[in-house]
């Protein structure tokens, strides 16, 4: 389908439906802007027909949906290796590296 578009006092045209969006988003034409259809006799403006220049919008899923969970697991230190450690290195402070007490 052929569209018209009215500047001023000049008619310019056919445009199709892209060409219209192309112009659209570049701000070529505005809401105010009056059309006219192929084999039509009467003018409208633009807004009248917002739904087909506006590109529609993108649905977004979730991100949780999109991307993998991430489960860090960290293994089990043991209570005795802790204590034997402190035992025979703790002046050097080995049992607390060994508990992840760094610092």
């Amino acid at each position: 389908m052929s569209y018209y578009i009215l500047e001023g006092e000049e008619t310019k045209g056919p445009f199709t439906i892209g060409q219209l969006r192309s112009m659209w988003s570049t701000g070529g034409i505005t809401a105010k802007t009056m059309y006219c259809q192929e084999g039509d006799q009467q003018w409208r403006p633009l807004g009248s027909i917002l739904h087909l220049l506006e590109p529609p919008p993108i649905p977004r899923t979730p991100a949780a949906a999109s991307q993998p969970s991430i489960i860090i697991v960290r293994p089990t230190k043991s209570r005795g290796v802790y204590i034997i450690l402190g035992l025979f290195f703790g002046c050097l402070g080995i049992h607390n590296f060994y508990a992840g007490h760094h610092g």
